[in-house]
């Protein structure tokens, strides 16, 4: 099965464009635990019905891509070997500051031709964790995006 993404936008815009992702205010909010870090977690009702209709678990994949660029990615897959936490059965979650090793472009990363491995100087990634995590379910695709709040997190602003 191949991943599903939504594409987020660059970093150094998130700032400008808080989020692309509508999230009612009847909405689950949750808040996980990541490396340390808590963070925020909105489901739409329309996610949150679709969680309840999942029969097998699905595993959102929060990426930090590193190289020549910054890009950030939410991926939806089925469980692998990565170490995820219980977000809202069977829904599980995981952060990952990684790599891509063959090309830097983002039309290759968002092919899902490659698995990322994890960026190798990073040794503490609580200083990367995001402060929130939207998570939408919208003409029959999975949709999230995340971001950092300016006085929560010192790393970019």
């Amino acid at each position: 099965m191949p991943a599903i993404f939504i594409y987020s936008k660059p970093l150094l815009l998130q700032k400008q464009f808080r989020s692309a992702i509508p999230v009612e205010e009847s909405s689950m909010k949750k808040t996980v635990v990541l490396h340390d870090k808590e963070v925020r977690v909105e489901l739409s009702d329309a996610a949150e019905a679709q969680v309840k209709n999942l029969s097998e678990p699905l595993v959102v994949e929060v990426h930090l891509i590193m190289g020549c660029m910054v890009v950030k990615r939410v991926w939806f897959k089925p469980p692998s070997e990565i170490e995820t936490l219980p977000l809202l059965d069977p829904l599980r979650i995981c952060f990952r500051v990684v790599k891509y090793d063959k090309k830097c472009r983002i039309s290759h990363i968002d092919s899902g031709d490659e698995e990322p491995t994890d960026f190798p100087i990073v040794a503490d990634k609580k200083a990367f964790v995001p402060n929130w995590l939207k998570i939408d379910f919208h003409g029959g695709k999975w949709a999230g995006e995340y971001g950092y709040d300016p006085k929560g997190s010192s790393l970019f602003f």
